[in-house]
């Protein structure tokens, strides 16, 4: 038995792992990872708040566009009604002008 290398590694790994507790090495690893785990939940709730703000962002800049487009439209038909009077208007007064042209002719 004292002579098999086998039992040799076995008992050095018993020992280096009664080592190892003894040290808290355990503890650390998981305190490390709690840590590490804390870090990350943080991060991705962080994460989550952007994107709910970049959402929101998104959303009443949807709006705002919406709003303009109305707003264009409603300028482009008051052009067009502007327009068509203005035409009327000059058709009017081409013809009031040809009309005395003619009677003065």
């Amino acid at each position: 038995m004292f002579e098999d290398p086998e039992f040799w590694v076995l008992l050095a790994f018993v020992i280096f792992i009664g080592v190892l507790v003894r040290f808290g090495v355990p503890k650390m690893a998981l305190s490390a990872l709690d840590d590490r785990s804390a870090r990350i939940k943080q991060a991705l709730d962080e994460a989550q708040r952007l994107r709910s703000e970049a959402q929101a962002v998104l959303t009443q800049y949807q709006q705002k566009r919406a709003e303009a487009e109305k707003e264009a439209q409603a300028i482009i038909v008051s052009a067009r009604v502007e327009a068509e009077r203005l035409a009327g208007e000059a058709k009017g007064k081409v013809e009031e002008f040809v009309a005395r042209r003619t009677k003065l002719a």
